[in-house]
């Protein structure tokens, strides 16, 4: 998961198409993938989708728009951020989602947790140190 999306991002940062195109062409080459998928469903009688009540279907199609948004910004500021950078917000995601599962859905919280999570985070501080102190450098020891 990790090396594919770090070279998601490092590919649309490279790719000389906007945001809305790229992901208009990443859609199209997933559509022959998904309808397979339909169909198979289909065919098992498992697709609920055409079953379901015309809310529920509407805001699985809403679900669509809030799912394509997100990849749209990112690749607006995959463009902006240094890969470092964008590298950096992966660890995001995942903390929150820690986080989250600790406090708001009280799951177990081990010793074990503790120390992968601090071992985790105090390697991504000394990056971030060694990053600003490379910067220090090379602006001059401001």
């Amino acid at each position: 998961m990790a090396t594919s999306f770090g070279l998601y991002g490092l590919l649309r940062k490279r790719v000389d198409i906007n945001a809305v195109g790229g992901l208009f062409l990443e859609t199209l080459a997933l559509t022959p993938v998904a309808l397979v998928c339909l169909v198979v469903l289909d065919s098992r009688g498992q697709m609920a989708f055409l079953g379901a009540d015309w809310l529920t279907q509407a805001l699985l199609l809403a679900a669509g728009l809030a799912t394509s948004l997100p990849l749209v910004w990112f690749t607006k500021a995959a463009r902006r951020l240094s890969l470092t950078a964008l590298g950096m917000s992966a660890y995001l995601g995942p903390s929150l989602q820690f986080v989250l599962a600790v406090f708001l859905y009280g799951e177990t919280f081990t010793r074990l947790h503790l120390v992968s999570f601090g071992l985790i985070w105090a390697g991504l501080l000394l990056f971030i140190a060694e990053m600003l102190h490379q910067g220090r450098k090379v602006g001059g020891g401001r």
